[in-house]
C-alpha cells in the first residue's frame, strides 16, 4: 500500500517524494494548506513536519486500497 499511496500523492505536481518509496512508509514533502485538508479531515500530522519537511505516512499491514483511495481523495475536496 506504500507504493500505491506513493503513486497517488505524485500525481499532483505540489507534492514531491522526500525518498523513494521502497515498503509501507512514505515520506514526502506536503504544503500547510493539504495538511491542514488531512488534519481537518481526522488525521494528525505535527507542527514541526510542516512545510520544507517530510512528513511520514504509516501503511499498516492491513490497510485496505480504499483506505488509500479515500486518503487521496482529501486532496481532491
Amino acid at each position: 500500500m506504500g507504493k500505491k499511496l506513493s503513486q497517488g500523492l505524485l500525481k499532483y505536481k505540489n507534492i514531491e517524494l522526500a525518498y523513494p518509496t521502497d515498503a509501507n512508509e512514505v515520506f514526502v514533502k506536503i504544503p500547510k494548506n493539504i495538511i491542514d485538508q488531512f488534519n481537518s479531515h481526522g488525521y494528525k500530522i505535527n507542527d514541526n513536519e510542516w512545510e520544507d519537511k517530510a512528513v511520514r505516512l504509516v501503511a499498516a499491514w492491513n490497510t485496505h486500497p480504499d483506505d488509500v483511495e479515500s486518503f487521496l481523495n482529501i486532496i481532491k475536496s
